[in-house]
């Protein structure tokens, strides 16, 4: 939270602006959400893609419904008893995006509209080396903080007063951060101005699977702020 707030002044005073527009995806989402909540005084909107809510009722709702994907099998059906929301572990997570994959709801099911390695190598602000070292990168360090109690703080149950627009970019076959969920907080939350926005048939990747479609939907947004 800090370095959020650190970042968010630097480039206030860089732009010379008085405030910014956030969006977050996915870990972005909460994370930004928290920066939103923490701090209004910065932002002159929230836009959260993926929204992630809750950690642990996100993870029971995914059970939930790779319990309904699995009537039928037997196999699937015990990868689903096999899953520990309460106590989630790289074994769990696994199993999540097995499941995800055999019934066409991983993150990229439909696949990238560009390039990613293309993305990848020719990005001028990361080096070769830097996405060497990262690939390299004990990633376990994700998962302790995933299932810490510092992470736990973030969650958004209970918080929904905004004091600037809110906006939703969400897929209608999100189960990595459970759309459903996502639209339950979008109704609690009390803001200003709120919108949320549903892209058909689209899962996790947003960005990735239609990056065009997203980044029409952040121009309507650019329009609706510029307009209000």
């Amino acid at each position: 939270m800090s370095d959020g707030k650190a970042v968010t002044e630097y480039f206030l005073g860089y732009l010379n602006k008085d405030k910014l527009t956030l969006l977050g995806h996915s870990w972005g989402s909460i994370f930004g959400a928290n920066l939103a909540l923490e701090y209004p005084k910065y932002y002159d909107c929230f836009i959260g893609a993926g929204q992630l809510v809750d950690c642990l009722e996100n993870e029971e709702a995914f059970k939930r419904a790779a319990y309904a994907w699995a009537q039928g099998d037997a196999d699937a059906l015990e990868l689903v008893n096999r899953l520990t929301p309460e106590h989630t572990t790289a074994e769990h997570f696994g199993i999540k995006n097995t499941l995800m994959r055999k019934y066409g709801y991983d993150l990229m099911a439909g696949g990238a509209d560009y390039s990613l390695t293309s993305a990848i190598i020719f990005n001028p602000y990361y080096s070769l080396g830097d996405w060497v070292k990262f690939l390299r990168t004990d990633m376990s360090a994700y998962l302790d903080f995933f299932t810490s109690e510092e992470f736990a703080d973030f969650s958004l149950k209970g918080r929904t007063d905004y004091q600037m627009p809110f906006y939703s970019i969400n897929g209608d076959r999100d189960y990595q951060t459970n759309h459903e969920l996502a639209q339950a907080y979008f109704d609690e939350v009390d803001a200003p101005y709120k919108q949320i926005f549903i892209m058909e048939n689209m899962t996790h990747g947003l960005l990735e699977s239609d990056s065009e479609g997203f980044s029409g939907i952040v121009h309507r947004i650019s329009e609706i702020e510029r307009t209000c």
